[in-house]
């Protein structure tokens, strides 16, 4: 997901209202208390799962979904190809930036596809219950890093 706004700093974030603490440290915890606002943040699900899964979505959440499109032939019957730039790893990033010009203030992944898109955040890179790959690239830029068991 990416959470971006032209007119605000990471002090403020625009979209974190109320009862905001974190730290950076790997052995803190991590409380927060998230309020969307879209008046004053555009916030971006950018996503290698096909775009159909997400249904409304974008509509019920006042969100820009963008995920991997499927190719479909004449019958719109889904070839198994996708179309357009794929959004995993780099086309991940690809696809945010075609979409708008504004800065990334927040990236959160949990896979070493999601790596591109939290280096391209000038904000927060959040590593939600991340797999080996992506925690060590979190350790290794200092990013956020929040532990999830990943068996359930």
């Amino acid at each position: 997901m990416w959470t971006q706004n032209d007119d605000v700093g990471l002090q403020t974030c625009g979209f974190f209202r109320n009862q905001r603490t974190w730290r950076t440290d790997q052995n803190s915890s991590f409380s927060t208390r998230v309020i969307f606002d879209p008046g004053r943040a555009q916030v971006f699900v950018v996503s290698g799962t096909p775009a159909p899964v997400f249904g409304d979505l974008a509509a019920t959440l006042g969100v820009t979904v963008l995920a991997l499109e499927l190719e479909t032939d004449a019958e719109n019957r889904a070839t198994g190809r996708h179309a357009g730039i794929p959004t995993v790893g780099e086309g991940k990033v690809d696809r945010l930036r075609a979409s708008t010009s504004a800065p990334c203030l927040l990236a959160a992944g949990n896979s070493a596809l999601d790596v591109p898109l939290l280096a391209a955040s000038r904000g927060l890179a959040w590593a939600v219950g991340p797999d080996a790959t992506l925690a060590a690239a979190a350790r290794r830029h200092g990013w956020f890093m929040t532990a999830t068991d990943r068996t359930t």
